[in-house]
């Protein structure tokens, strides 16, 4: 495991996510100096006014204090630039800058002592961010540098994070103890399926040394004990394990977490997360965990309880995320989100399948070629087949029956173009031309050319947002005026419907293209809309979190998280009940209104977005409910 692409993004992106971002009170340092330079001190209060008042910084203001530093390096504000150079930094997780110019304050004699204890805490936590776990320890030894509790917070996680990469589980474990009692219900979700990870990597005779030297009733001595008391049971020494299941309902009864589940139930209280976090795939995976991160606050109008996100890291390989269910299930998982290969998903898929426990697997074919039939194997993602049909049903179930292809002479274009074919002519449409590009064409109006006197009144692109920029504006050059379907003829030219897969949907699309594609249909899956009542509730948890809009990744692996959530919410105690569950319930998620079928893939059509005018004079991409 290591430190900043596994633990730390779990432990300090999506937990302390939950801590207040806003920048500590200035009562901790002296004043900044009166004296310098009167341009210097004023860029600084302007730089200062933006940061406390942005709370999570930026990388502009970051930059503005290191220039403010370097330009006038001798004036009594630089110190004070540098540190906040380096919160900022921190903040925008630019952590190598932030080392940099926090290490510059730590170093700097000149520099008041309060500012250099303020910098040295920043430079340890950038430290810990940035992998450095023996440089972070030793920059947080000073546990009375931190102002609020939510400093302490961040304090215990990365110091919990580097001692666990350095192999120092105990004192991880104690850290972890420290930072409960100042956790919110996420964090504290988080702490719990740690510490669980943690005494599972102990040999017998460390978790038994270690549970005996563990006294306070918190979350670690929970996991020993859990972990004692397994390793007994295997033993044979019933009394022994007796004993430690005794700890376990004592201190689950302080924590007030209930009754322990039943040992071969699951806990519908953990699910499993097996996914890429290190390896060619890590990108995506880091993407998936940041959904289930907030997925561990909240579900739709679900009221927060206890519910914790075990990760086990995939290492983007097949065999590794078989092992990965394996071990999730002897954690203790309800069920396992992911993995997202398909290779992958087909390993974890029969692993699953043969211990029982339910798999909402994310492969972005939605399951179309993973043979493995079980009753615990489920695809919460829509493929772009799925989508492109769902959009024929859409257009046909408004009356649109003469339709137009227009495809990228692709892998993708092809199939995508022909499952949307197939279903027109099942549902009684004709599709009137077809005619195709090469992939990453710039231009369009030669290829939109010769369909554009055909007899059709729908055309579908199955293709990228960034590509239908293009097109769009070659559909009104020739004289085909996108609207909403029902809507009166043109002034000019002929009024035409466009559909679109339009993969990788961002805002920028209504902008640039809003006013030739006003009334297109798009399914690209997910979509930021934040004024969707359901997809607005999590855009806004997910940007206080992260900083920036969800996109398609995150938003299937929250949906996954939020139906085992909402398993567990409407009775589930059990991986049967959870697998049952999920086979008959329909949830409101951020991707549609999810249900499975007979065959455990999505049966809904998902959710379609379309380009509306706003009263604003704005053009933006709305959800379609």
């Amino acid at each position: 495991m290591t430190l900043p692409r596994l633990a730390l993004f779990a432990a300090v992106a999506i937990a302390v996510a939950g801590c207040p971002k806003s920048p500590r009170p200035s009562r901790v340092l002296p004043a900044p100096p009166a004296t310098g330079d009167p341009a210097a001190r004023a860029r600084f209060d302007q730089a200062q006014a933006r940061f406390e008042r942005d709370g999570a910084g930026t990388a502009a203001v970051a930059d503005e204090f290191a220039a403010i530093a370097r330009e006038f390096p001798d004036d009594p504000i630089a110190p004070f630039a540098r540190l906040y150079a380096g919160r900022a930094a921190l903040r925008a997780g630019r952590y190598d800058d932030a080392i940099a110019a926090l290490a510059a304050a730590v170093d700097d004699p000149a520099a008041d002592a309060a500012l250099r204890r303020r910098a040295r805490l920043f430079l340890g936590l950038a430290r810990g961010y940035a992998g450095d776990a023996a440089g972070s320890i030793a920059a947080l030894d000073d546990p009375d540098a931190p102002v609020d509790d939510g400093e302490r917070a961040e304090r215990f996680a990365v110091l919990a994070e580097a001692h666990a990469a350095l192999g120092d589980a105990p004192r991880a474990l104690a850290h972890y103890d420290r930072w409960y009692p100042l956790a919110t219900l996420a964090e504290r979700s988080f702490i719990l399926a740690r510490v669980r990870a943690l005494a599972a990597e102990l040999d017998e005779a460390a978790a038994e040394r270690t549970l005996a030297a563990t006294a306070d009733p918190g979350p670690a001595r929970l996991a020993l004990a859990e972990r004692v008391a397994a390793v007994r049971t295997a033993r044979g020494d019933r009394a022994g394990a007796a004993d430690a299941r005794a700890i376990v309902d004592a201190v689950r009864e302080r924590l007030g977490l209930g009754p322990a589940p039943a040992a071969d139930g699951g806990d519908p209280h953990l699910v499993g997360a097996a996914l890429p976090l290190s390896g060619r795939r890590a990108r995506v995976g880091d993407a998936a965990l940041a959904g289930l991160g907030v997925a561990t606050g909240a579900v739709g109008d679900l009221e927060p309880s206890p519910f914790a996100v075990s990760t086990r890291d995939t290492r983007s390989l097949a065999d590794a995320a078989a092992d990965a269910v394996d071990a999730l299930a002897r954690e203790g998982a309800v069920a396992v989100v992911g993995p997202l290969d398909a290779a992958s998903v087909r390993a974890a898929a029969e692993r699953a399948a043969q211990r029982g426990v339910p798999l909402v697997a994310l492969d972005a074919l939605g399951g179309a070629d993973i043979p493995v039939d079980s009753p615990f194997v489920f695809h919460v993602v829509l493929s772009p087949v799925a989508r492109a049909e769902a959009l024929a049903r859409h257009a046909a179930g408004r009356g649109v029956r003469r339709f137009a292809i227009l495809a990228p002479d692709s892998g993708y274009g092809r199939a995508v173009a022909d499952a949307f074919a197939a279903q027109v002519d099942r549902l009684g449409g004709t599709v009137i031309v077809r005619a195709s590009y090469p992939p990453g064409a710039r231009s369009f109006s030669a290829v939109v050319e010769p369909i554009a006197g055909k007899p059709w009144d729908a055309l579908f692109v199955p293709d990228t947002a960034a590509q239908l920029e293009l097109i769009a504006p070659a559909l009104a050059r020739a004289n085909l005026m996108v609207g909403p379907i029902g809507a009166r003829p043109p002034k000019q030219g002929r009024r035409v419907h466009l559909l679109s897969t339009a993969e990788a949907l961002r805002p920028r699309f209504a902008r640039t293209t809003g006013r030739y594609s006003e009334g297109a249909i798009l399914a690209p899956g997910f979509y930021a809309d934040d004024r969707d009542p359901i997809v607005g509730r999590y855009v806004e948890r997910f940007r206080r979190a992260f900083g920036r809009d969800p996109a398609y990744l995150d938003a299937y692996a929250y949906d996954a998280a939020s139906l085992v959530r909402a398993a567990v919410a409407a009775g589930a105690r059990s991986r049967g009940d959870v697998a049952a569950a999920l086979s008959q319930m329909t949830v409101d998620g951020v991707t549609g209104t999810i249900r499975f079928g007979a065959d455990r893939r999505r049966a809904d059509d998902g959710l379609l977005f379309t380009v509306v005018l706003d009263d604003d004079g704005e053009y933006r991409i709305r959800a379609l409910r």
